[in-house]
């Protein structure tokens, strides 16, 4: 039988739970490599590059699960919103690509590229 998607969100929060920020391993690419299902890792004040799902935030030592009660993220939607202020946002949460993570190294894995994000979809509309 299938996981739901709520079920697969709690057990990769899990699997990251116990890691140290500094044992994931990192490349850089470029965004046209970026696939669905990729994890990425954004620095703070790192734009998030496309769509996702927030899957662990740093913590003062190890990347926080979605109990932890400190493991909200601050990310700056301003650009969709309007919203002078960052909105926190906990382990699975829906992050927007050009959104700015605010204050920790957050893990995201990747929900949506290219003209399937949230914004080209908006860009599109306001064309029309």
């Amino acid at each position: 039988e299938e996981m739901d998607v709520e079920e697969k969100n709690k057990n990769i929060t899990k699997i990251f739970s116990k890691v140290h920020v500094n044992s994931l391993p990192a490349e850089e690419k470029d965004i046209s490599e970026i696939r669905i299902g990729d994890f990425l890792l954004v620095l703070p004040g790192g734009r998030i590059p496309t769509d996702g799902m927030l899957v662990a935030r740093e913590g003062t030592s190890k990347i926080d699960a979605a109990e932890n009660i400190d493991g909200c993220a601050y990310i700056d939607e301003s650009a969709f919103s309007g919203e002078p202020f960052p909105v926190a946002k906990r382990p699975g949460d829906t992050l927007y690509g050009a959104s700015v993570n605010q204050l920790s190294v957050i893990l995201i894995q990747v929900t949506a590229t290219g003209s399937e994000t949230v914004l080209s979809r908006i860009v599109c509309l306001v064309g029309e």
